[in-house]
């Protein structure tokens, strides 16, 4: 039988020194994966085009709300703040809550860092991280 899983199940980490830190209040997560294709045509083609698979993208983003408080295992809108800033590249991984699954695992950065302060409600950001390298899968952990 299948098993189904729903969002608030999964957390967002990032490697700080040795440490895995889980980014707080997280609201969703998303996981993009792409692959460019290159036409090919020549004469073994008999005049078709076909295509081959080429480069693989993949991408991470998540959203949040606005703490300024982290735990001491958590990461928290001042120290992603900082990550963009500094331009680092860390690991990252999108792991289950009782950390027996990690569903995605990368080194990447910061390559996008919104905030968002609207009057009478909850601040918010969001993430998106660009995959520098291969994006592992399915990964025990």
């Amino acid at each position: 039988m299948a098993t189904y899983y729903t969002g608030e199940l999964f957390g967002v980490y990032v490697k700080v020194l040795t440490e895995w830190k889980l980014a707080v209040c997280t609201t969703s997560i998303s996981v993009s994966r792409s692959r460019s294709e290159i036409e090919v045509n020549n004469n073994c083609t008999g005049g078709s085009i076909g295509k081959i698979p080429s480069t693989q993208n993949n991408s991470v983003s998540f959203e949040g709300d606005v703490t300024t408080d982290p735990g001491v295992l958590e990461v928290g809108f001042l120290d992603l703040n900082d990550q963009f800033e500094d331009s680092t590249v860390s690991e990252w991984k999108i792991e289950n809550e009782d950390s027996s699954i990690v569903f995605y695992a990368a080194s990447a950065f910061l390559s996008t860092f919104d905030a968002s302060f609207p009057v009478g409600d909850k601040s918010t950001y969001s993430v998106a991280l660009s995959v520098s390298g291969p994006l592992l899968t399915a990964v025990p952990s």
